[in-house]
């Protein structure tokens, strides 16, 4: 579709949206597909934490904890619920208020997560759980960014298990928190916190480009509600990720759009140069953005798809010529690395062949995702038959193609993606305001069930 102006609102009538039949037949079927990856295909891929086994396909375990400060999750989310349909109202809330209260909500709701198993004092603990895992081990190791920098491909075997299947960016993100406030995890944690929070703002930037004004604010609240989301805002470096991959999204849809053009399409290089920095899960981004300009622009869209990957591929150069590190490099001997940890997984568990994975990394995302906006997708594509919007068919599209190339922990790594689903989901158009509370009541509900039941690692 093709969005109102910024700042404005097209007179429409209000999306239905899902009721509560839709969403408690949405509960049920995620429930049964739980069920059938638990029970009938019984992926052991994940590892145990002691003698307790995961969830699959969630990378949880059953420990319930509720602390009395969980009441103040209760009241940032009850606040959100009330106030919320009134800052999505373009007449009511300017732009750059929005901006702030989505910022400030995301922040603050994922926080007050945090506080009901863990004190504040905790924020960051999870990135020393286990000795040599972590991008922060790699962090207190670098002496000379520079040196890590250049010789990072070289570097890789010794690296921690994360730091060896990723581009180099969350651990120099990690040494400059060590270089400006010491070995601290509160500091990291904070710095995970902020980045979370800030990209939600740019996701609400990317959703302007293919929904209306409200139904993109909509949508950005309703992807700061997002159980998994809330979950690992303030735990783990996919949250970070999350805030280049919506700015190579904003700009990716830009240059895919009505408006985008060369220069628009150079922006999104640049954009999508620094996602992959940080996470090799920039890449199916690109191929979301490639399917949503050719889908919505035809031949039109080529001067921009030809802007963005001369950009791209220019700044990989320089970064190979200035500072040492190629990405033609570091991306197979990445890919190496992850390809012999996996292979070693799966020949020490009797049930961790990759097909037993292909039902659990969609529906761990949608899990995590949580019922109302998954239920609200559903409602788009069940109204529709099939997704006509672009970008709903792009996101669609490559998302079963991630299906098959990732090996779970999806309700964690594919949370840049949450907008995406938001995206199929509005594409209808905006709801009415007692259907958003609703849907966003009930997904912070499942944000506060899922946190007090399941501790996750990350």
């Amino acid at each position: 579709m093709t969005p109102a102006p910024h700042g404005t609102e097209t007179p429409r009538a209000a999306f239905a949206g899902p009721g509560p039949r839709a969403l408690l037949a949405t509960a049920v079927a995620l429930g049964l597909l739980w069920a059938l990856d638990r029970l009938v295909l019984r992926s052991n891929l994940l590892a145990p934490l002691g003698a307790r086994e995961a969830l699959t396909p969630l990378y949880a375990f059953l420990a319930p904890a509720l602390r009395p400060a969980a009441l103040v999750f209760a009241v940032l989310a009850t606040a959100t619920v009330v106030l919320g349909p009134r800052w999505v109202e373009p007449t009511r809330t300017p732009g750059w208020a929005f901006g702030a209260l989505l910022a400030a909500s995301a922040g603050s709701l994922a926080l007050g997560l945090f506080l009901v198993r863990l004190p504040l004092e905790e924020l960051g603990q999870n990135f020393d759980l286990y000795r040599h895992e972590e991008f922060w081990h790699d962090a207190l190791a670098i002496g000379s960014a520079s040196d890590f920098l250049a010789r990072h491909v070289e570097l890789l075997p010794t690296l921690s298990t994360h730091g060896r299947h990723f581009p180099p960016g969350h651990a120099l993100l990690l040494h400059a928190v060590v270089w400006l406030c010491g070995p601290s995890l509160l500091a990291a944690g904070a710095l995970v916190l902020a980045a979370a929070s800030l990209g939600v703002v740019a996701a609400w930037q990317a959703l302007r480009e293919v929904l209306d004004e409200r139904a993109s604010r909509q949508a950005a609240l309703l992807v700061a509600g997002a159980p998994a989301f809330l979950d690992f805002a303030a735990t783990s470096m996919d949250a970070v990720f999350f805030l280049p991959a919506s700015l190579a999204l904003w700009a990716g849809l830009r240059a895919g759009g009505p408006r985008g053009g060369v220069r628009a399409g150079a922006l999104a290089g640049v954009a999508l140069l620094l996602a992959a920095f940080l996470s090799w899960s920039a890449l199916p981004l690109g191929l979301l953005l490639c399917l949503h300009a050719s889908g919505a622009r035809g031949r039109r869209a080529w001067p921009a798809v030809a802007a963005a990957g001369l950009t791209f591929a220019s700044g990989a150069l320089a970064l190979g010529l200035l500072a040492g590190w190629s990405i033609l490099e570091a991306f197979p001997a990445s890919l190496e690395h992850a390809r012999a940890f996996m292979a070693d997984v799966r020949a020490s568990r009797p049930r961790a062949e990759p097909w037993r994975a292909w039902l659990g990394n969609p529906l761990a995302f949608a899990l995590g995702a949580g019922v109302p906006l998954v239920a609200l997708a559903a409602c788009h594509a069940w109204r529709t038959g099939w997704p006509r919007e672009a970008c709903a068919r792009a996101a669609l599209i490559t998302l079963a193609v991630m299906s098959a190339l990732y090996d779970l922990e999806t309700e964690r790594v594919w949370i840049f993606a949450l907008p995406w689903l938001a995206a199929v989901g509005l594409a209808s158009g905006a709801l009415a305001p007692g259907r958003l509370r609703l849907l966003l009541g009930l997904a912070l509900l499942q944000a506060l069930v899922l946190e007090a039941l399941l501790f996750t690692l990350w």
